[in-house]
């Protein structure tokens, strides 16, 4: 699955227009099918049920996703896969779809907790789902910068025990 970024900052917002398919064009969870609902496909590929890992990232002006095991809009499984919508609007599949706006409004060091937007500690950068931070491991001949990434010792100099400094 991808989409043409152009001013888009993060695959959380890709996922979020692609969401969006299920009310524009709209998905007519009564007659269930990819060929039935043309224009919904990004929409039910982020839903399918069996699908439960799924990368995504940033390629220039792409957003590029991989789905890891089951692949989603099998002919045939609509039915089980695109589950009706719930009275609130979001699908019973997708639970998270609060989060995702809520995520939308973090900048790229920060993750959602309580249902709000919150800094990581120093040295640590949020987890791949944003619910959570991390300290990397990181290899003997680099530091852990302050934003939680891994850089490599300027020519002859070695980090320290911690691998906070050069």
């Amino acid at each position: 699955m991808h989409s043409n970024t152009g001013l888009l900052e993060s695959s959380n917002i890709a996922t979020k227009m692609w969401y969006d398919e299920i009310d524009n064009p709209g998905y007519d969870f009564e007659n269930p099918g990819y060929y039935q609902n043309p224009g919904t496909g990004h929409m039910t590929a982020i839903l399918w049920k069996a699908t439960t890992e799924l990368g995504c990232g940033i390629s220039g002006r792409f957003v590029v996703c991989h789905y890891c095991n089951k692949t989603p809009n099998v002919i045939g499984g609509f039915e089980q896969n695109v589950l009706p919508k719930k009275v609130d609007g979001a699908p019973e599949s997708n639970t998270d779809m609060s989060f995702l706006e809520i995520l939308e409004q973090c900048s790229s060091r920060q993750f959602v907790k309580d249902g709000k937007c919150e800094n990581c500690p120093t040295y640590e950068r949020p987890s791949d789902d944003r619910k959570s931070c991390f300290k990397p491991e990181c290899p003997p001949d680099k530091v852990n910068c302050t934003k939680g990434f891994c850089i490599k010792c300027p020519d002859g100099m070695i980090p320290t025990a911690d691998q906070k400094y050069c």
